[in-house]
């Protein structure tokens, strides 16, 4: 195989993994070594040196996958997530996300009921201002809004203009004034999976847990199971992360705050 091929075919693979030179120029520069050297030999071990390459730049994608990437561990994404979400969960009173967010902040809650999906947005402009929302039942194609309502958030109430439009809205509050997440917290339960994506800085935490406070803001039985997953970015440069609840009965629920 003529060396460029060699080298195209070096790109595929790491491209495959997606793993980037820019970010491993060590790999790069071994490439470039071996390449060098077969480019050297003239003699019968060319191939030997071939097949060497080959195995050695599989052996530091599996490496570099899997064995030398700290933001793909427990105790760094748990570190990550749970010192930044504590610093919503909780937060007893709305107005007080102004002492974490001078600057704004948004509120999105997201769940189904039987088949339909219910959408629930606030946004805080600026302190000592009526925190405003919207609940809205979404159609079937996840854009279009069938129905909408208004309300303000004022002196630690949620109040509807017309206050029969509540009854889209159930759980009338967020997850966040009631829960407790921290690093030390999410050490102690139950880490079914973990993932921190290379492309684009993406990482997520599932645990199976059994919270009396989750369920009974969801209106569940004390000993119900969920499936309970917190998401983040390094990609996002300000603040937003989501907590999302799931169940075997089709649950779904999903709230998310960004600043």
């Amino acid at each position: 195989m003529p060396l460029g091929y060699q080298w195209y075919f070096c790109v595929l693979i790491l491209n495959k993994y997606r793993i980037y030179f820019h970010e491993y120029g060590m790999i790069r520069l071994l490439i470039n070594s071996f390449l060098e050297r077969v480019k050297k030999d003239r003699r019968g071990k060319k191939m030997k040196l071939k097949n060497i390459l080959y195995a050695c730049i599989i052996g530091g994608i599996i490496f570099l996958s899997f064995g030398c990437n700290p933001r793909s561990n427990r105790a760094y994404l748990e570190k990550r997530i749970g010192t930044e979400m504590s610093r919503v969960y909780p937060t007893e009173r709305l107005e007080d996300l102004f002492e974490q967010f001078p600057d704004g902040f948004k509120i999105k809650q997201s769940f189904v009921i039987g088949d339909d999906l219910f959408r629930v947005e606030m946004i805080g402009e600026s302190k000592g201002e009526p925190i405003s929302g919207t609940v809205s039942k979404i159609g079937d194609n996840g854009s279009d809004k069938i129905f909408e309502t208004s309300f303000q958030y004022q002196d630690g109430k949620y109040q509807f203009a017309n206050e029969s439009d509540a009854a889209y809205w159930p759980y009338r509050g967020f997850l966040f004034e009631k829960l407790t997440l921290s690093r030390d917290i999410l050490s102690k339960l139950d880490l079914q999976e973990k993932s921190y994506s290379m492309m684009n800085g993406d990482f997520e935490l599932r645990y199976k847990v059994t919270n009396e406070i989750i369920n009974s803001f969801l209106g569940l039985g004390d000993s119900d199971s969920l499936s309970v997953s917190l998401v983040g970015s390094n990609s996002n440069r300000g603040y937003y992360y989501s907590i999302v609840i799931e169940n075997a009965e089709g649950l779904y629920f999903r709230e998310t705050v960004s600043d």
